[in-house]
């Protein structure tokens, strides 16, 4: 048995943990993902421009699909919790990828210094008016 234990000792491995999936990110997109890395191993194995070429148009292709997915996504969720004000906070802070709890701070909009939330928040609401409207457009672009 110590010979054994010698020539196949018994290793302890950890195990990769996943990291959870971006809720966006669509079987498509892993997809389209595998081949742009496949394309890369190419480009990296030749070193040309007839390799980059094909690399460089699925990057790009894969980033516009990734944005797109993610912008959707987001904005289905600000849909969803249209009348919510808290859970569209923390849709916000999902998006920006901050957990913690801001104190009162001095924000300065439209020239002038801010303290009072109510100014705060009809100012953020213009905003959001404005980016859906953003997103709308932009979506007809497409």
């Amino acid at each position: 048995m110590s010979i054994y234990n010698k020539t196949c000792p018994i290793k302890f491995v950890k195990s990769k943990t996943q990291q959870p999936r971006k809720p966006w990110i669509t079987i498509e997109i892993i997809e389209q993902l595998r081949l742009t890395n496949a394309l890369y191993v190419k480009f990296m194995d030749e070193q040309s421009d007839e390799s980059f070429n094909p690399f460089k148009t699925q990057r790009n292709f894969v980033d516009r699909l990734r944005c797109k997915a993610m912008t959707e996504f987001y904005n289905r969720k600000f849909r969803e919790n249209k009348g919510n004000i808290k859970e569209i906070w923390n849709v916000i802070r999902e998006y920006i990828g901050g957990n913690e709890n801001y104190g009162n701070e001095l924000i300065q909009l439209d020239g002038c210094d801010r303290y009072d939330e109510e100014g705060i928040v009809n100012k953020f609401g213009d905003f959001l008016k404005y980016w859906f409207k953003c997103s709308k457009y932009c979506k007809r672009q497409m």
